[in-house]
């Protein structure tokens, strides 16, 4: 699995550019072996809220050393607008559902949603999706030269974004029909060069 954690600025959740850094980030090995890659996302996750719900104390605690109150960080971390990002489209689902998730079939996997519904209401945050490959924690578990080369153009400027799931998930549908219909107009293509071919003069 793998996580990070980046200070940044609240517009980042309005869909605008905003200016990020990021202090944490760590690529780890299960400790256990999990049924299903749904628990393994669930984890990492669940390791990035921990990080990110610790940091924060640590901020808060430096900024306000005389008001900070560890069993009322709830008040003080609505002020800090957190926001949590995944690339697992059925993780994201299972969280934001609402009622108990009664419908999986590994039970550690429900226990680690929990666990995350928890820590993003400790922390006032938003569950955000992306997809893998502008997930910039992506990087830090596959073998891929071009999300890493997604992070350091980022790191380079100094800003990222994060688009509308509704939006992205239509501009995915699109991009899934346009190379459908390219490959069937190549396929097309291949079919009528081969039969033309194949009615050449002198061909058998």
């Amino acid at each position: 699995g793998g996580g990070r954690v980046e200070f940044t600025r609240r517009k980042l959740n309005c869909g605008e550019v905003a200016a990020w850094y990021p202090p944490v980030w760590r690529s780890f090995k299960q400790k256990q072996v999990v049924t299903s890659s749904l628990t393994a996302e669930a984890r990492a996750l669940s390791f990035a809220l921990g990080r990110a719900e610790w940091l924060l104390a640590m901020m808060h605690e430096c900024l306000f050393p005389n008001s900070f109150d560890l069993v009322k960080r709830k008040g003080m971390f609505a002020e800090s607008g957190a926001i949590a990002v995944t690339d697992a489209k059925s993780l994201y689902d299972s969280i934001i559902a609402p009622g108990a998730p009664s419908g999986m079939e590994d039970s550690r996997c429900a226990f680690e949603v929990l666990v995350i519904r928890q820590s993003l209401r400790r922390m006032v945050a938003v569950l955000r999706w992306a997809p893998g490959d502008r997930q910039l924690a992506y990087c830090l578990t596959k073998n891929d030269s071009r999300p890493a080369d997604l992070i350091r153009a980022l790191l380079k400027v100094g800003k990222d974004q994060i688009s509308d799931e509704s939006f992205v998930l239509d501009q995915l549908s699109r991009e899934r029909v346009r190379r459908q219909e390219l490959g069937k107009a190549r396929a097309a293509g291949a079919l009528h060069a081969t039969s033309s071919r194949g009615h050449e003069p002198g061909r058998a």
